[in-house]
């Protein structure tokens, strides 16, 4: 399980209640948004591209429960 925090502006420190992602829904944030060429991030490499891109803008982990 991975709880994961949102806000609606990054340059405002107010971030909401914590709540559950899927992996899935994590994939969906990492991966969307991008150009054809892209490789898309999967479970097993899943964190590595939360951390490089997405990561404090607009989501954060609150808490990975494995």
């Amino acid at each position: 399980m991975i709880f994961v925090q949102s806000r609606n502006d990054p340059n405002f420190d107010e971030w909401s209640e914590p709540r559950e992602w899927s992996i899935d829904e994590v994939l969906k944030e990492i991966n969307r948004d991008r150009s054809a060429d892209w490789v898309p991030y999967v479970k097993s490499d899943w964190l590595e591209g939360w951390r490089e891109w997405v990561e404090g803008e607009y989501h954060r982990i609150y808490k990975e429960v494995t």
